[in-house]
């Protein structure tokens, strides 16, 4: 189903019974919450700097996706 409402998305960094995500593992994860529809991509706790910055890093390389007018 499709929906105009935006969705945001906030992956944890540290999965059930995992090691943390280290940010260059998070950023791809990003990008398929991005292909499917998230319109705002975040992290939940213990997400840091490095982490956003990466997948800030994974979304402007993203040719796939298309930017706002802002």
């Amino acid at each position: 189903a499709r929906t105009d409402k935006p969705i945001f998305a906030k992956p944890t960094i540290a999965p059930s019974g995992s090691a943390p995500l280290l940010p260059d593992e998070l950023a791809p994860g990003a990008l398929a919450l991005w292909a499917v529809g998230a319109t705002c991509v975040g992290g939940c706790c213990g997400t840091g700097p490095a982490d956003i910055q990466a997948v800030r890093a994974a979304l402007d390389a993203d040719t796939r996706r298309v930017s706002s007018p802002n």
